[in-house]
C-alpha cells in the first residue's frame, strides 16, 4: 500500500500499528518512491528525505529510496538522505544534472543501486552529517566511497 505525506509518496514495506489498549505501538518501514505531484519533480531544487514519517498515529522509518524516485530532476541541487536510509535504489538520482550536494545523515547505508548517481554534477560533494569518533567517521567514509562508486557517481566527487 502507498502513503502520501507532504510532497512525497511512500510504499509501505512493513505495516506499523498504533498503541491500542495498552499494547505497544509497532514502528513500520517505508520506501520513498518520489513526489506526489509530477510537477514538483520538474521544479524542486531540494529533496529532504526524513528519518521518519507519522501517518494516522503510526510512525514509519524511511529506510529506502526507491528506484528512479528522483531521476532526471532538472533543477535538483541538494539532497538530504535521512538517518534511517539503508538502501538507495538504482537510478534514484540519475541525470539530475545540477545535483551538487548530497548530505548523508545515515550511518547504516548498506547499498546504492546501479547508476543511482550517474550524470550528477562532476564535482558534487557528499557530506557525512553523522556524529561519532574521527576513526568511526573515517571508516564510514571509506565504506561509503565504495558504495557511491557503485552508484556510478562522477569520479570528481568528494566525500567528507
Amino acid at each position: 500500500s502507498y502513503i502520501k505525506k507532504g510532497n512525497f509518496k511512500y510504499k509501505v514495506s512493513k505495516q506499523g500499528k498504533r498503541a491500542v489498549n495498552g499494547a505497544a505501538a509497532i514502528q513500520g518501514t517505508v520506501k520513498i518512491t518520489g513526489f506526489v505531484k509530477a510537477s514538483k519533480k520538474k521544479s524542486a531544487t531540494s529533496v529532504n528525505i526524513p528519518a521518519t514519517i507519522t501517518v494516522d498515529g503510526i510512525t514509519y522509518k524511511v529506510t529506502e529510496i526507491g528506484a528512479k524516485a528522483f531521476k532526471g530532476m532538472a533543477k535538483l541541487k541538494t539532497v538530504t538522505v535521512g538517518a534511517n536510509v539503508t538502501k538507495i535504489g538504482k537510478n534514484a538520482f540519475q541525470s539530475s544534472k545540477k545535483l551538487k550536494t548530497v548530505k548523508i545523515k545515515t550511518k547504516t547505508l548498506k547499498s546504492i543501486g546501479a547508476n543511482a548517481f550517474k550524470g550528477i554534477q562532476a564535482k558534487a560533494s557528499f557530506k557525512l552529517n553523522v556524529k561519532g569518533t574521527k576513526k568511526a567517521k573515517a571508516a564510514l567514509i571509506k565504506k561509503y566511497k565504495k558504495l557511491v562508486k557503485k552508484g556510478k557517481a562522477p569520479s570528481g566527487i568528494t566525500l567528507k
